[in-house]
């Protein structure tokens, strides 16, 4: 972050927004997993359509499809997931906005951890949850 913009990246199915002073919500990205999270759904809605009602079913049903998808990461056609692999560099994507009327970015992650004792040396850094009722 810096005092006239702020610089982004993202992968996988993370998302960012930003949070404009009238609030306004922009999406910085895309989920880079929509084309095969697609295909997923699809499976769920067919079972659903010819009845299966559990969780425990209907993820049976879908099971094959989900594990293929883990083997898309980092490949062309995938999604990029910041696993160690080389090839993560290729799908990361990332851009730069200026900070005019900015209130808030917001930052919807499953893995956005840093070192406890990192943060405690960070002074600056002021931890808040931007999450409105829905």
């Amino acid at each position: 972050m810096q005092d006239e913009h702020i610089d982004y990246a993202q992968t996988g199915d993370c998302m960012i927004f930003a949070v404009y002073a009238d609030d306004a919500v922009r999406p910085l990205t895309y989920p880079q997993v929509h084309h095969l999270e697609r295909i997923a759904f699809a499976k769920w809605e067919e079972g659903i359509s010819q009845g299966l009602s559990t969780r425990e079913a209907l993820l049976a049903s879908c099971r094959s499809i989900l594990a293929e998808n883990r083997y898309q990461a980092n490949i062309q056609g995938g999604y990029g997931v910041i696993n160690g692999d080389s090839a993560c560099s290729q799908y990361i994507e990332y851009g730069k906005i200026n900070r005019t009327d900015l209130k808030a970015m917001v930052l919807l992650t499953d893995g956005l951890f840093m070192p406890r004792a990192y943060i405690i040396q960070m002074s600056f850094w002021h931890w808040k949850t931007v999450i409105p009722n829905v």
